[in-house]
């Protein structure tokens, strides 16, 4: 049942707003299949490389709101590094010393959170400058002898070093961006037969470390293995294809397929990718807001309120495009205006300050149970430049999540029907709760108003350059899920 409900005399104002009466408005339409599951969703993530410290320039009571803010707010299910350095170092102590911090506080909120570790950047011991055209690149050093064994052990080194102070790496993300940064792995610019080495060498080895006991004497789990974090999502399926054909040892050791969408990001080859990863999961891994289409037209808009259309369109293009997981990156950033941030804290601040695209965030990855999958919607109308839609259920639950973002400067009318056995019965509704994020509403919620015409139809009103998230309880019990 629902803890709580509109009072019953603000119901009929309530229902008119959210269940949107007004007949004489022209309204889009929306079906959502609630029994055409497509992929679960697992959940969100979100890293902390860069200004990591400015989280500890807080008070203490800071840090715990803003890892509240973070963890439980947002019910991540990852937290990711990007490790660049060697734990064994003296130098190195303070750097890691703080990683563990706020792992160790992440984890007291939330013993779930899963941590991820991207091996983006070589030590330098790993490294040596070559001349590559007219420019020297600092690269892997990849023709020297067992350099690859090397690599592992640094690798080993990091997993270890987290195993020692209680935390267990979940998911190692063995490279990064290798079709933006080609020259990083060696044998030239071909990114492809670099990272190949990586995945069936390296990583090979780090199992064989892992499995033995002489070696693993502190219990090093073996995390999963995700690549290869292209940065569009073309990239993936091409370095994936590369790897089938060339080297196989390599995408049989490859667990989870990552990409991000800085490239190419809102169109159909986000689709690609669960295709080449052949039942494999798909995450994105690595994004921020900012990115997409038909952005530049949003210009009477602050940065940050057009990142939350920006963020509606890459999250509901990968999820309808087979996608199971979505990253964000970064947790903190320093700057008034920031897309890749999702709380602001600078010197001298006693509190994080959560942009306007954090909340959009949170509605997108939360709002739904975790593990929920994707339905199939059918849209009518509602084209992309103007409105994105994702739908989710948790199977067997009645509550069904509908995601629509508004791209107007005008407000728009939606119809929404739920439909099952092939859309030969649609079911009535039973209650609904409406989260807005516009231009002066942050994650704004109505609370959950309860239908008494059980109407199989629901029209609803998308503000102006909003998203909106509704949660639909349908016949039956009035929902599973605690709502409170």
């Amino acid at each position: 049942m629902f803890r709580r409900l509109a009072p019953l005399a603000h119901f009929l104002l309530l229902a008119l707003a959210c269940f949107g009466v007004s007949l004489t408005a022209r309204a889009q339409r929306i079906d959502v299949q609630i029994d055409e599951y497509a992929q679960p969703f697992v959940g969100a993530g979100s890293s902390i490389p860069l200004y990591l410290f400015n989280h500890f320039t807080l008070p203490q009571a800071g840090q715990e709101e803003a890892l509240d803010l973070i963890v439980r707010d947002l019910n991540l299910a990852y937290l990711q590094d990007y490790p660049e350095f060697r734990p064994s170092d003296p130098a190195n102590a303070d750097y890691f010393g703080r990683r563990v911090e706020y792992f160790q506080a992440a984890k007291a909120i939330d013993s779930t959170v899963q941590l991820s570790m991207t091996f983006s950047i070589f030590p330098d011991d790993l490294r040596n400058d070559t001349l590559i055209g007219n420019r020297t690149e600092r690269r892997l050093d990849y023709l020297r002898p067992g350099i690859y064994d090397e690599v592992a052990g640094w690798y080993f080194e990091v997993l270890d070093y987290y195993r020692r102070n209680g935390l267990d790496i979940d998911v190692v993300n063995a490279v990064n961006e290798p079709d933006f940064i080609t020259q990083r792995y060696g044998f030239g610019t071909d990114s492809r037969r670099g990272t190949a080495e990586i995945f069936a060498q390296a990583i090979g080895r780090l199992k064989e470390m892992i499995d033995d006991p002489a070696i693993n004497v502190n219990g090093v789990v073996q995390p999963l293995i995700m690549g290869p974090s292209t940065i569009a999502p073309s990239g993936a399926v091409g370095f994936i294809n590369y790897y089938k054909a060339n080297f196989p040892q390599a995408w049989d050791n490859i667990d989870i397929v990552a990409y991000h969408q800085y490239t190419n990001g809102v169109n159909s080859s986000v689709r690609s990718v669960p295709t080449v990863a052949e039942g494999k999961p798909v995450y994105q891994s690595e994004m921020h807001t900012n990115r997409g289409d038909n952005l530049d037209a949003l210009t009477d808009l602050s940065v940050n309120h057009r990142g939350v259309l920006s963020l509606a369109q890459l999250f509901c293009t990968a999820v309808n495009g087979g996608t199971n997981a979505w990253f964000y990156f970064l947790n903190v950033f320093p700057t008034d205006d920031s897309n890749p941030g999702l709380l602001q804290i600078q010197n001298g601040f006693t509190r994080p300050r959560p942009f306007k695209h954090y909340y959009a965030f949170k509605q997108l990855t939360s709002a739904q149970p975790a593990g929920a999958r994707v339905v199939e919607r059918r849209l009518a109308s509602l084209r992309l430049n103007d409105a994105i839609v994702s739908t989710f259920r948790d199977e067997g639950s009645d509550t069904v999540y509908v995601h629509a973002a508004n791209y107007r400067s005008v407000t728009r009318t939606v119809d929404m029907a739920f439909e099952e056995d092939g859309g030969s019965r649609r079911v009535p509704v039973m209650a609904l709760e409406t989260r807005v994020t516009d231009e002066t509403r942050n994650d704004e919620s109505t609370g959950w108003v309860q239908s008494d015409s059980m109407s199989t139809t629901l029209r609803v009103e998308l503000p102006p350059y909003s998203l909106s998230t509704f949660a639909v309880a349908l016949s039956g019990t009035v929902s599973t899920r605690d709502v409170g």
